[in-house]
């Protein structure tokens, strides 16, 4: 098996989808060994097929298990509190399915400390499922998240629970490195008419946050110019003068530093001199 993984990465479509199925159909593994080369696999290898084939996979493998081993839900703190991931995700399908609402104060309460990544990405999707508005506060934080797959179903929690307040920083992450987190803000404004995109992307042209800016111009510059006026122009002068501004603190404070590195010395030199003319002109 690990020798069929190595070669993962280097397949066309047609051959992961054998290999996968390879794995399911494994009559020597259990579900939960299965599971765990799925989520390995994940873990290791980043390109987009293997990805969307892989979490199709582990979710496949997750329901098959769940089947298997009904967790009654009568401790879900403890669970959550507990270092066994499986568990908690598992317990964490429950909740959403059975929109157990009362369970997320558990949720936030470990959602931040939790250490492995399918875990916290279960737990906000948790979050956006059975969550209210005011609920987004706590999912924020998220989308600045190292891991792609958290930013991601932040994006999607965020979506769900739509809070005005939080759009922006949706709009934000519209040029995301990951694919998945690009994709997922794409369809966020999608499900929004174009009036409501265009009032979010005026606050962000208007804020001071370069970052902001950015996104919103390569926004604006996908949306029919009739429709933003002269929106993308302020935008982009609004961006030069922010970064041009930036540069002048830049180089005024490298001067700082030179003239604070040299400042001693010229004291030194004026001391030397003002001591130099006091000794010539001194009366003997």
């Amino acid at each position: 098996m690990e020798k069929i993984l190595r070669k993962l990465p280097e397949c066309n479509l047609q051959e992961k989808k054998l290999i996968f199925d390879k794995i399911i159909r494994a009559s020597d593994i259990s579900l939960e060994k299965k599971r765990d080369i799925v989520k390995k696999i994940l873990i290791k290898i980043q390109d987009k097929e293997t990805q969307e084939l892989a979490r199709y996979v582990y979710h496949t493998l997750n329901e098959q298990i769940e089947k298997e081993q009904q967790i009654f839900i009568y401790n879900p703190d403890e669970i959550l509190d507990s270092d066994d991931s499986d568990k908690k995700i598992a317990l964490l399908k429950q909740i959403r399915v059975k929109k157990m609402i009362e369970n997320k104060k558990f949720i936030k309460k470990f959602m931040v400390k939790e250490k492995d990544p399918f875990v916290k990405a279960t737990m906000i999707s948790t979050l956006g499922e059975i969550g209210a508005e005011d609920d987004a506060n706590d999912l924020i934080s998220f989308l600045n998240d190292r891991d792609p797959r958290i930013r991601a179903n932040a994006v999607e929690a965020l979506t769900m629970l739509d809070n005005e307040k939080t759009f922006k920083n949706i709009i934000s992450l519209v040029e995301d490195e990951d694919a998945r987190v690009k994709a997922n803000v794409a369809e966020f404004m999608k499900s929004k008419n174009t009036y409501d995109v265009i009032e979010v992307l005026k606050k962000m042209v208007y804020s001071n946050n370069k970052r902001e800016i950015h996104s919103a111009i390569y926004v604006l510059k996908r949306i029919d110019k009739k429709k933003t006026g002269n929106l993308l122009p302020l935008a982009e002068d609004r961006l030069t003068r922010i970064e041009r501004n930036d540069k002048y603190n830049e180089i005024k404070e490298q001067i700082k530093e030179k003239t604070d590195i040299i400042k001693p010395e010229i004291d030194n030199i004026k001391d030397k001199i003002t001591t130099g003319f006091k000794n010539l002109f001194k009366k003997k």
